[in-house]
């Protein structure tokens, strides 16, 4: 009979209509405390019993991380049905050959891929709290300068061996790799000299004791490895969420002594490439992290602040917040990424039509004229437009000295260097409506 009573009382309890309505919308989306605090609550129970009773009830469908943290506490997230939509686009957007990937590769992609690369490399060392002025490392790696300090030497030599994935694309995550690649992150750096401010925290958002961290390194590598290597972990665990949970674990855990933030997002590039997502491999994704943590980018219901649920009694962290985040970052990058290409590529055909009668001219040339015509003040570089289009120097060279003889730029001397800045009449020179 007791047991009739209890089962019963549970049949009532989950036919309670606002009950229902929870289990709903916790399926359909992340629900935040605020949100959740705003709905009705089954009659006789408190919020916090209810809250309790929500994550016991999505526990036991969440996909488990076989990572736990440095203090053993377990990480899951249940897989709502935003986050498999969100997947879902992602996976049609970034998929090798998908029409996104071939027009990243394509000449109106080729300025995104150097840029990204640049700003998602300096973002990725700010993480861990290394002090790094974006403007100058632009400039740096984007006019082929030398590195000046340890900081510029470590994002230049990020940069390296991302444009390299490719002589590591085939080797199986092992500690090993990880060393050599942390290794070739620190060549040539003077870790003493490197400048620090705040870092950002991990997932959790925990601050792990140091001695904590420097013991279980060695463990948390082999438990990060195995799982990039699928030998643990869910099956369904979507590789994107894989590729994220594995940037985060380097990052947060810190496995490997100064730049494991670099050697994360040098991992996650390493991951995605692998398992046929080559585009998430040069989106700026840390770039986006610190977007939202600064607060200019909105993931609703969520602020700045909210990356888990912490569930102490049973040493468990609720991730559905941080997932649901991360792939809607991830997402809107893409979609960002397309529409940049979009208006290029509408800019270029604009530039096309504009000149006509200079058919000869390449796509890059065009690029040059297009960028002059909107901003009259921009100056142009050799090495610049080399870096920027993947091309030789004679090949930039020649771009920018045709311009000239045509007297569409003007060549001056800046001391050993040639800056090529647009012709004061340039407009009615191209017979252009602007």
């Amino acid at each position: 009979m007791a047991h009739s009573q209890k089962t019963e009382s549970l049949f009532a309890l989950l036919a309670d209509p606002d009950l229902q309505e929870l289990l709903r919308r916790s399926t359909n989306n992340c629900l935040s405390w605020e949100e959740f605090l705003r709905l009705s609550l089954p009659q006789g129970m408190s919020a916090l019993e209810t809250w309790e009773l929500l994550a016991n009830i999505r526990r036991a469908s969440a996909i488990v991380f076989p990572i736990d943290d440095v203090m053993d506490w377990t990480y899951w997230y249940t897989p709502t049905h935003r986050i498999n939509k969100t997947l879902s686009l992602i996976d049609c957007m970034s998929r090798h050959n998908s029409p996104l990937h071939k027009a990243v590769n394509a000449s109106a992609g080729q300025q995104f891929l150097v840029q990204s690369m640049i700003d998602e490399s300096v973002a990725s060392v700010m993480l861990d709290g290394l002090m790094t002025p974006l403007s100058r490392a632009r400039d740096m790696l984007s006019l082929g300068k030398a590195p000046r300090t340890a900081n510029e030497r470590l994002i230049h030599n990020t940069v390296s061996i991302v444009n390299r994935l490719e002589d590591y694309v085939d080797e199986r995550f092992s500690p090993e790799l990880l060393m050599r690649l942390h290794d070739e992150v620190l060549e040539g750096v003077n870790v003493s000299e490197l400048k620090f401010t705040e870092r950002r925290m991990g997932f959790g958002r925990e601050s792990f004791p140091e001695e904590a961290l420097a013991t279980h390194a060695d463990r948390q590598i082999r438990l990060i490895c195995d799982y990039a290597n699928g030998e643990t972990g869910d099956k369904y665990d979507h590789p994107v969420v894989r590729a994220h949970i594995i940037r985060e674990a380097l990052r947060g855990y810190r496995p490997l002594p100064v730049a494991s933030a670099a050697v994360a997002r040098i991992a996650f590039s390493l991951y995605a490439n692998q398992k046929g997502f080559p585009l998430l491999s040069v989106l700026p994704i840390s770039r986006a992290a610190l977007d939202w943590e600064a607060g200019c980018v909105t993931i609703l219901p969520f602020d700045n602040l909210t990356t888990s649920y912490p569930y102490p009694e049973h040493n468990e962290h609720d991730l559905t917040p941080y997932v649901t985040i991360t792939t809607q970052l991830t997402l809107q990058a893409l979609q960002d990424l397309g529409a940049d290409i979009g208006r290029r590529t509408q800019r270029d055909q604009e530039i096309r039509s504009t000149l006509q009668e200079d058919n000869l001219l390449n796509h890059r040339q065009r690029s040059i004229l297009g960028r002059a015509l909107r901003n009259p003040e921009a100056e142009f570089y050799i090495r610049y437009h080399k870096t920027k289009h993947n091309i030789a120097y004679a090949t930039a060279r020649a771009d920018l000295m045709k311009l000239t003889e045509m007297s569409y730029l003007a060549q001056q001397q800046r001391g050993k260097a040639f800056v090529f800045v647009a012709h004061p009449d340039l407009k009615s020179r191209l017979g252009s409506s602007e």
